[in-house]
């Protein structure tokens, strides 16, 4: 790959790095295809587990096979479906998991004292919760340094902060960032952490994605953040959390998503908000206490 020195300047604020060699670039690629093949067993193992959640209890801590008859009844409880599960060690891993919100990193953490090393799960660079939430956004077949034109970073971005995570110059350099353009990247959701680093971010750009989901935690680190424009994408609910620690936030955009329902919370902390927009939204009703607390808050379009 070409390793001329190349200008990210919506991420690196004007700093030159050198692209790092396609032997690193390699084994980045590597890294990332076991975090998504993890990050889709832990999908996988938590939808069962919520499907099953009543059949999986019972067992969850057991550390030997047993073979566990799942039931599927209709809505007059006339059994429909009977199939087998078999729970494990593994599968009670899972449960403790999902119980507990946390991700499953046996597998590729060597600090979890439940790791085994496993050449199918074997990382070149050591683990990282950061670059497992970022591998999902990440097309491990366009995995590259690319040029940018200084206005945006759009979906590239997720691919460069990985790289930027393995040079320390880059990883500083990024901590100037005040304005982060995501717009039409076909993202589909928000995982804890992901924009951590970015503490001077000020304004970030997410409309017209796919986002499906937030998780709290999300933002968490952007102390200076003012705006978040989450405009046209696909979220149904906002839990609290979402915005936790945003205390300079001053404007949420959530025009034109599919928002049915906002709990109570969602909004504590943010002092700052001047600006909240919900139009186009599913929402039908709001519950007592959804705004409180909020002293600077100046409009509300609903």
């Amino acid at each position: 790959m070409n390793i001329n020195k190349i200008l990210l300047s919506a991420i690196l604020m004007q700093s030159m790095v050198a692209a790092p060699d396609e032997v690193m670039i390699d084994m980045m690629k590597e890294d990332i295809e076991v975090y998504q093949k993890v990050r889709e067993e832990n999908d996988a193992n938590h939808q069962a587990i919520a499907l099953n959640r009543k059949s999986v209890l019972p067992f969850m801590f057991c550390a030997s096979k047993k073979q566990v008859a799942i039931e599927t009844k209709d809505e007059r409880g006339v059994i429909t479906k009977t199939e087998e599960i078999i729970i494990c060690e593994d599968n009670a891993k899972d449960a403790i998991s999902f119980l507990i919100g946390k991700d499953l990193f046996y597998r590729i953490d060597p600090s979890d004292p439940n790791y085994v090393e496993n050449e199918e799960y074997k990382l070149s660079y050591p683990f990282d919760a950061l670059k497992y939430s970022l591998a999902s956004y990440i097309d491990v077949n366009n995995f590259e340094y690319v040029y940018h034109n200084g206005r945006s970073m759009k979906k590239e971005y997720f691919g460069m902060k990985y790289i930027s995570m393995h040079d320390d110059e880059t990883k500083e350099s990024m901590k100037g960032l005040e304005k982060l353009d995501l717009r039409n990247a076909f993202i589909t959701s928000l995982k804890p952490g992901t924009f951590v680093g970015l503490s001077s971010l000020e304004s970030i750009l997410l409309y017209g994605n796919q986002i499906t989901s937030i998780e709290p935690g999300a933002f968490v680190g952007l102390d200076s953040l003012k705006q978040i424009d989450l405009r046209a994408n696909k979220t149904t609910s906002l839990k609290p959390g979402t915005f936790v620690g945003l205390s300079s936030l001053e404007s949420i955009l959530l025009y034109g998503n599919q928002i049915t329902s906002i709990e109570p919370g969602v909004f504590v902390g943010l002092d700052s908000l001047k600006q909240i927009d919900l139009r186009a939204n599913k929402t039908t009703s709001l519950k007592p206490g959804t705004f409180v607390g909020l002293s600077s808050l100046e409009s509300i379009l609903l």
